[in-house]
């Protein structure tokens, strides 16, 4: 039986009021808005806010306020300053929350996220570290001033890129996905390679940088692959006794060993092998534990901390 937990992680960056799973369209056609509105079905131009998409796909329930994910994840213009000191003032990913209005922005590791509650006015909550897997510390009540929400402490803006930068940061996207696991607030955590593409590197669960989480690829066969990168697929390497293995990337076949996965952006799936174990997560039933969190292994049937994923392209 697999463990039942609750915590808000940064996926991805989680945060506080926002948890859940990202939906598969990122254009459906009845649209929210973030600071100043944008007319529907149109893009957004350079400054205005960011328009958010109302409907929520397989989402999954927030463990705090009911905010969830919604369709339309994606890079935009972002600022972030607490207490004087700037934090976000470039690029980032933009992720709707619940369809309202409400948003998370994150960057190198740091994430806020606006909860609004109507007439200009909402509750806004941020990370404070980088390493800190949910976010935990408010920023107080915001009031919304065009594309940014502000108060004595914060200043949060998410704002649309142009359309030749929006052009210029797809380009720039991988064409593979993410694996984020099915726990509340976890759709802005990502599994990543610790240390790069290559033979050996760890494979943790950590704060989404995307597009450079975009590495996963699921192959005709099921397995999974690393994209533009053929010659490496999921391994499994023993520290050592006291140790539990952890997953790492290896060469495909080298061990015999696949690893498969069946999960879709809207229906999680254990990460499994063709010998019967699966990917687990010690450390989910830490809240506190700060990221990465290592990726072990363990039999399907141990009932340890197994978890499942989505496999999403944003």
């Amino acid at each position: 039986m697999k463990s039942s937990v609750k915590l808000c992680m940064l996926l991805p960056g989680a945060l506080l009021a926002g948890c859940g799973s990202v939906a598969e369209d990122a254009a459906a056609p009845n649209l929210a808005t973030v600071g100043v509105p944008v007319e529907t079905g149109s893009a957004p131009a350079q400054g205005n806010a960011v328009a958010v998409d109302a409907p929520a796909k397989a989402a999954v329930q927030t463990a705090q306020s009911g905010a969830r994910p919604q369709s339309g994840e994606r890079p935009v213009n972002c600022e972030l300053v607490v207490d004087g000191r700037t934090y976000i003032k470039d690029t980032c990913l933009f992720t709707p929350m619940r369809g309202d209005g409400s948003f998370q922005i994150t960057k190198d590791g740091y994430a806020v996220q606006v909860d609004v509650a109507g007439n200009g006015s909402g509750s806004a909550y941020w990370n404070a570290e980088p390493a800190a897997s949910h976010v935990s510390d408010p920023l107080g009540s915001v009031t919304r001033r065009g594309g940014c929400w502000t108060n004595a402490r914060a200043r949060i803006c998410a704002t649309a890129l142009s359309p030749q930068e929006q052009a210029r940061a797809s380009a720039a996207m991988p064409a593979g996905k993410k694996l984020y696991p099915d726990l509340p607030g976890a759709s802005s955590s990502c599994l990543r390679a610790a240390n790069g593409l290559r033979v050996g590197s760890e494979i943790v669960l950590d704060n989404c940088r995307v597009p450079d989480d975009l590495i996963f690829v699921r192959k005709s066969n099921g397995e999974i692959g690393i994209d533009r990168h053929p010659e490496l697929c999921l391994d499994v390497e023993s520290p050592g006794m006291m140790k539990p293995p952890v997953m790492i990337l290896g060469r495909c076949g080298s061990g015999g060993t696949k690893w498969t996965i069946s999960a879709s952006a809207t229906r999680a799936a254990p990460i499994r092998s063709s010998d019967n174990r699966c990917a687990t997560l010690p450390l989910m039933l830490d809240p506190s534990a700060p990221f990465p969190w290592s990726l072990s292994v363990a039999s399907c049937d141990s009932g340890e901390e197994i978890a499942d994923w989505f496999l999403a392209d944003d």
